[in-house]
């Protein structure tokens, strides 16, 4: 028996699927594989002072996450130091000087050293680095057809209907929170099935009918995209049965039929919950705390 609680079972299921590629990054997932620069020193001098807005070695700095692989900040800037036993600084050009760590650097708090590494070297100076990522992917939804209308039903992903791009995460993740159609289940005209809508939280199937004497079917998905960090999207897509193969456009109507995902469940780094208010799907995204 299963004695995980329902959240973290319904999070299993997310992560088992991606990890089989049922909801694989590449199916609809555009993040760059890029990766940073390493972190250089720079020394400064009288005549080389420090621009406004620099990062100086002694300083600490934040620094938002631009690259699926880690970040880097560029350039720390090194002030002249006293060396033990010494009363006079001495500039980092005139030593031979190296970094504790030089990227790229993942979201987290880094302690970097610069180091002097000629004989009777010595630390030149720490600095904490804290690399966050604070912004939510971006995601475009897609319109898609079901055709013919033979009743059957089908399966859809997520990533079936959107196009996501996260500039720090690679490994974003997106899930079915609701789902309507504009049609009822067994209405005038569609054929006698009923349950035309499956939904989970990774996937949704979907009868391919419509009603004779209507202009199409739409179906509705709402949905969520988080990265690990906790950051979100939300939105809507479309899946629709056009009435024939002609020029004419199904038009949403009003939900004649409504499914939320029952269970709350972990995607990336959030909690989502769903429920209904007067009908209508309320979704609550908030930051997962294991």
């Amino acid at each position: 028996m299963d004695t995980r609680s329902a959240t973290a079972r319904t999070s299993y299921l997310l992560t088992g699927a991606l990890a089989l590629g049922l909801l694989s990054a590449c199916d609809g997932v555009a993040a760059e594989g890029r990766v940073a620069a390493p972190l250089t020193a720079a020394c400064l001098t009288p005549e080389s002072p420090v621009e406004p807005g620099s990062w100086v070695c002694g300083a600490p700095r934040v620094h938002e996450c631009d690259a699926a692989l880690g970040s880097h900040p560029g350039v720390i800037h090194v002030l002249p130091a006293v060396p033990p036993g010494s009363s006079e600084p001495v500039a980092c050009s005139e030593a031979n000087v190296e970094l504790s760590a030089a990227g790229p650097f993942q979201p987290g708090a880094h302690d970097v050293t610069v180091r002097s590494t000629d004989a009777g070297g010595f630390e030149w100076c720490t600095s904490r680095l804290t690399v966050q990522d604070t912004l939510a992917p971006a995601v475009v939804a897609r319109r898609l057809e079901m055709w013919p209308p033979n009743h059957k039903m089908r399966a859809f992903s997520p990533y079936d209907c959107l196009d996501i791009v996260d500039a720090c995460d690679p490994n974003t993740v997106a899930a079915f929170t609701w789902a309507t159609s504009d049609e009822p289940d067994d209405g005038q005209g569609d054929g006698h099935t009923s349950a035309d809508i499956a939904l989970s939280a990774a996937r949704v199937e979907l009868r391919a009918e419509r009603s004779g004497g209507g202009d199409g079917r739409v179906y509705t998905m709402g949905w969520v995209v988080a990265d690990a960090s906790g950051n979100h999207a939300e939105g809507t897509c479309e899946i629709v049965v056009p009435h024939d193969q002609g020029k004419g456009q199904a038009v949403f109507s009003g939900a004649a039929v409504t499914e939320v995902v029952a269970e709350a469940f972990v995607v990336g780094g959030a909690e989502v919950s769903v429920g209904l208010d007067g009908g209508l799907p309320v979704v609550s995204v908030e930051a997962y705390k294991p």
